[in-house]
């Protein structure tokens, strides 16, 4: 895309708006790998189990981040 054009405002508006967007991209490209995991828990049948100790993710923990991993003790 950056090739398609000679103009120096044009190279410029595409350079910046590529690096504003880029960390938008991880982001949710990261939620996304979450949330992916956590329907193979489900699938699996161990949702809401911490990976790390095997104890159950508080409800609360799940109702606000319904792809958490860990319970608190284990995500500090």
């Amino acid at each position: 895309m950056l090739g398609n054009t000679e103009d120096e405002g044009d190279l410029g508006i595409m350079d910046q708006d590529g690096n504003y967007l880029l960390p938008w991209r991880e982001s949710d490209l990261r939620w996304f790998k979450s949330v992916t995991e956590a329907v193979e828990r489900i699938d699996n049948g161990n949702y809401g189990e911490c990976l790390r100790c095997g104890q159950d993710i508080d409800e609360k923990t799940l109702d606000a981040s319904p792809w958490a991993a860990f319970c608190r003790r284990c995500q500090r």
